[in-house]
Formats: C-alpha cells, structure tokens, sequence
C-alpha cells in the first residue's frame, strides 16, 4: 500500500450502516411531505431570517426516533453511535475553526478591529448573551469565520465510495463503481483559478457579488450534498457565539505570524506547534 496523504488512516467501521439509515429517515420525511423544493438553490450556510421560531423540520435527532417508531429499520444501538459521531464531529472541528479564527485575528490585526467594531455596534456597553437575532448582524464576523474556514478547513480530506460509475467532464476517464474518490478541501479552497489570492487572508472573499461569480462548490467546509454535515448551521451558530463573546472580552495577539504555521493533518486540521496566542482583557 501507497502512503496515505496528509499521514490519514481510513478504518472499515459502522458508516455504512449508518449512512442507510439518514436515507431511510430522509426518505421518511421526503413522505411526510416536510421538505418544501425551492425556487432558488440555496447554500447550506445560509440562514434566513425569518427562521427564528418557526420549526420547519424535525431535528435530526427527533427525525431518527420518529423513524424508529414508525416501523423504520434503524435499531437503538445505530441511532446511538449517529448521536456519537454528531457530537465528537461537532467538539473538535469546532475546536479547530474557533482555534484557527482566534490565531488569524491575532495577526491580521486591523481585520480584528473592525470584527470588535462591529460587535461593539450590536451591543454596546452591554454585557447580555448574544441571541440569534445578534448572530444574523454578524456580517463581517461572519466573513472572516467562513475565509478562515476557506483556509483551514477543520476536515481537511473528503472520502466518498462511487455507487456507480462517473465519466469525467475533463476527458475520456471513467472512475469505476466501488472506488474511493478522496477530495481535498484544503486544497480545493486554494485553487489560483477560483480565488485571486488564495493564500491571503481576506474576508471580502464572501461578500456576496464574489460569492455569486463562483462555482457552487467551490467553498464546502461542511462537504456538500445528500452526506454533508447535518449540524453545518448549529455549527457556524455556536462558532458566532463562542467567538463573538471572546472578542467582545478580550483582544487576540499573535506573535507568529502564518508561514509559521506547521499543519497536521489527521482526521482534523491542527496546528504541530498549538495554537499560540495571547488574550488582553479590552
């Protein structure tokens, strides 16, 4: 066996049980008739306004117990090990992404001050938790989480097993059935033929004429598709909160600067030497 890249390890585990059964809840609810089509392809990380109290589906969780009950083959054991691999999923990728912004804005520190700008405007002198109305005017927050998230992707590597063949847009090349496409986001987020400078940091990345003008995967921190992360929106929730009150606490310093950077790729993006920062109470 070849060398596997970035050092990952794929072990044969449950997924594949596992996956059968998100298509079989997902089905359940397609019959329920829950999932309204839009007019308009929307991206995964979007979130509307008007989405404040109003229950549209079932979570994922709710779902599977519902599927259960309703004669569904998904056993106890199985709905179990998915809640397992949501939360040890959702711990440490947001770990990542927190540990990386937080890394960012200690060396970009103009970009920081206007991220403390912004939230000083939300809230003022005020010292109350945020709520999800005040994570809606994170705008710029919200910039600089997704162009670190284009940067450093908490899972760097994608591994997905072909149901069936795929013939290549770039030329007479056919994957067969059963093999292993392996894509690499942390490199996908770096391609000079999508993004200008994809080495720099820049948060005017997603404002959203450039966001228009790019391929719809282009950016996918969260995969994409049928088996993309079904917490991508709690996640970019819990990531606005953790690091809005942070900021609106403490300024970050840096003394490295990124090309000190030692990236360690396993199952998520870290950091070989920590992540080295200094936090000044404002």
């Amino acid at each position: 066996m070849g060398r596997k890249p970035f050092g990952l390890h794929f072990e044969q585990g449950t997924r594949g049980s596992l996956a059968q059964c998100e298509l079989k809840a997902a089905a359940l609810e397609r019959e329920r008739g829950q999932e309204q089509k839009q007019e308009q392809k929307q991206d995964d990380l979007d979130v509307e306004d008007n989405d404040i109290g109003e229950k549209k589906r079932l979570a994922f969780l709710d779902l599977m117990l519902e599927s259960a009950q309703n004669g569904a083959l998904i056993t106890d054991t199985e709905i179990k090990e998915q809640v397992d691999t949501i939360m040890f999923e959702g711990h440490d990728t947001t770990a990542a992404g927190s540990s990386f912004f937080l890394s960012l804005m200690g060396i970009h520190q103009e970009i920081q001050d206007r991220v403390i700008a912004e939230l000083d405007g939300i809230f003022g002198d005020s010292q109350r938790p945020a709520t999800f109305q005040d994570t809606l005017e994170m705008k710029y927050l919200e910039r600089c989480l997704m162009e670190t998230l284009r940067m450093y992707p908490p899972v760097p590597l994608i591994a997905r097993e072909l149901q069936e063949d795929l013939k290549l847009n770039s030329g007479d090349y056919v994957i067969p059935r059963g093999a292993t496409v392996t894509v690499a986001t942390v490199l996908l987020h770096r391609n000079p033929k999508v993004y200008t400078n994809p080495n720099v940091f820049d948060p005017d990345n997603f404002l959203s004429e450039r966001q228009a003008n790019r391929h719809y995967y282009a950016f996918v921190p969260f995969s994409a598709g049928p088996r993309s992360c079904v917490g991508r929106k709690y996640a970019m929730l819990k990531l606005k909160i953790l690091l809005s009150t942070i900021l609106r606490n403490y300024r970050v310093y840096s003394d490295l600067s990124e090309s000190d950077f030692k990236l360690q790729a396993d199952i998520i993006l870290k950091r070989e030497e920590g992540f080295r920062v200094r936090l000044q109470a404002r």
